[in-house]
């Protein structure tokens, strides 16, 4: 109940900035099965619980559960712990936040809307941060454009 209220609340802030994804969408409907995906979960976040300060490394969830866990939340915390994993998610979260506030006024800014909308709601449900190239594609762009679009656009701040 909670990933799906997680999901809903994702997709109406989406919304409300005027971002339609349709993956999204689906995923925070009832009408969407995750193929069992979901039983992957509980022993990631039990490994989490009995000892949230680890720091397991990269592709650690391949360890736990034989596969990757497919949801890029849970693999970063695995990987990190708690508190630098946490750490990682709210930088992610805070990057994804100044790409959609931003808005849409050029067209690198359009491209990384677009890889958003590509990785982060599909991998909340599959695939594996560490193994996307739109995700590595996306962070690229969102380093180097923070740097040049606020030297040379003031008012994008």
């Amino acid at each position: 109940g909670t990933y799906k209220k997680l999901l809903k609340l994702v997709n109406d802030f989406a919304n409300s900035l005027g971002y339609y994804s349709r993956t999204l969408t689906s995923l925070a409907s009832d009408h969407v099965s995750d193929s069992g995906r979901s039983n992957l979960y509980d022993p990631i976040k039990r490994e989490i619980m009995a000892a949230p300060l680890r720091i397991r490394g990269i592709n650690s969830d391949w360890e736990s559960v034989g596969f990757y866990c497919h949801n890029w939340i849970l693999e970063i915390v695995h990987a990190f712990g708690v508190l630098l994993g946490g750490f990682f998610c709210v930088a992610i979260a805070t990057m994804i936040g100044k790409v959609l506030w931003r808005g849409r006024t050029d067209s690198r800014t359009i491209v990384q809307i677009c890889l958003t909308f590509a990785f982060f709601p599909v991998c909340l449900v599959s695939g594996s941060i560490w193994e996307s190239t739109w995700f590595w594609t996306w962070f690229a762009l969102v380093l180097l454009s923070d740097g040049n679009n606020d030297k040379a656009n003031p008012s994008s701040m």
